[in-house]
């Protein structure tokens, strides 16, 4: 009989972790302007202080694993098909970023 395996991740418990089709993709901003998209490699089950909920884990540049929102500029998750103006949302968060901080 084994025992299940708890991952913790800075506080958030990873309870499972659930396979990904192919074209799911994290976005964030991009350095300079625009938009980057990065491969969503699984989904995990995260149990918080607050509840459960699923995040996307991506590979970053360092090829290190890691929770797509945990990096800066997270914007969301572009399903295969989807038709997001993702262009569109990362110039309005670069807006917003600039009213905040002039």
């Amino acid at each position: 009989m084994t025992d299940n395996i708890k991952l913790v991740c800075g506080g958030e418990s990873i309870e499972q972790i659930i396979p990904t089709q192919p074209g799911w993709q994290a976005v964030h901003l991009g350095s300079e302007w625009g938009h980057v998209f990065a491969p969503v490699v699984c989904w995990a089950l995260v149990r918080e202080d607050q509840g459960s909920n699923i995040q996307g884990v991506i590979v970053d540049s360092k090829g290190q694993l890691g929770f797509a929102k945990n990096y800066t500029g997270f914007l969301g998750y572009n399903s295969p098909g989807s038709s997001i103006m993702w262009e569109e949302l990362a110039k309005a968060r670069r807006e917003a970023e600039k009213s905040e901080n002039p």
